[in-house]
């Protein structure tokens, strides 16, 4: 399993920028993760900076901004502000030359019952890439969720081509649920067209390198290479990026 052409290194971790020129690969960028910095003249050039320094125009990903962007939120002005800022994102992501965006789901699983995410978020969703470019795509992140099965929904409501999964592996396994992460894979199958990939002990979403946690990487490798499509691509968003390149170089991943 080799998946160089398929591996981005998300910028806000260590020396990121060193090792997507050094060693050839994507970038995500995060430079907008932080809504206000849509409102930065200077981003756009910045991203630019960065992407021509690591030569990475044609592997390039945003990461959206997730700062107060509630989907399912039930104050419908709170939702469409959401629309609204995630619809300048998609315009940034496009004018920088991107064709794939993540997008967190904005769940807070104590406030919002299933059922009620679901119906809401799918309309969302729905109505957000309607006007989109056939060949931009958007993957729909896990960050607090402890299940997989309202994503799964989601996805099957929406039934676009362009809209998929980001499975933040790192984050699935820092949630208490009676889902491991060789379920969730199992059970989001083919809908997943992104991962995020970096480790952490079980109890807090740390951001380790793939080779220091609980969760072991080979058997996810393999548990993504029967259930998901080849063409999946993958960020790693530890915070010490070396050391995990140097983890999938010594697994003959890359």
């Amino acid at each position: 399993m080799n998946i160089r052409d398929r591996v981005y290194v998300a910028t806000y971790a260590e020396n990121s920028l060193k090792a997507i020129k050094e060693y050839g690969l994507g970038m995500e960028s995060n430079h907008i993760c932080i809504t206000e910095c849509l409102d930065e003249e200077s981003t756009i050039n910045t991203l630019r900076e960065d992407v021509n320094y690591c030569n990475c125009k044609d592997n390039l990903i945003v990461h959206g901004p997730f700062t107060e962007i509630i989907p399912m939120g039930i104050d419908g002005k709170i939702v469409e502000a959401g629309m609204e800022r995630l619809n300048e994102a998609a315009e940034f992501a496009i004018k920088a030359g991107s064709k794939k965006m993540v997008f967190h789901t904005g769940l807070i699983t104590d406030m919002y019952y299933d059922s009620w995410h679901i119906e809401k978020s799918s309309k969302f969703w729905e109505r957000f890439i309607k006007n989109k470019p056939d060949d931009f795509n958007i993957c729909i992140e896990n960050v607090f969720e402890t299940s997989p099965m309202a994503l799964k929904e989601i996805i099957d409501i929406i039934g676009d081509k362009r809209v998929g999964i980001c499975l933040d592996i790192g984050h699935a396994n820092a949630r208490k649920n009676d889902y491991d992460i060789y379920d969730w894979i199992e059970i989001l199958g083919k809908r997943i067209k992104h991962f995020h990939i970096h480790n952490n002990d079980g109890t807090k979403d740390s951001h380790k390198p793939l080779g220091d946690g609980s969760l072991d990487y080979h058997k996810v490798f393999d548990c993504i290479t029967k259930n998901c499509d080849e063409c999946v691509t993958y960020t790693i968003e530890s915070m010490n990026c070396i050391e995990s390149i140097k983890w999938l170089e010594e697994g003959e991943y890359i």
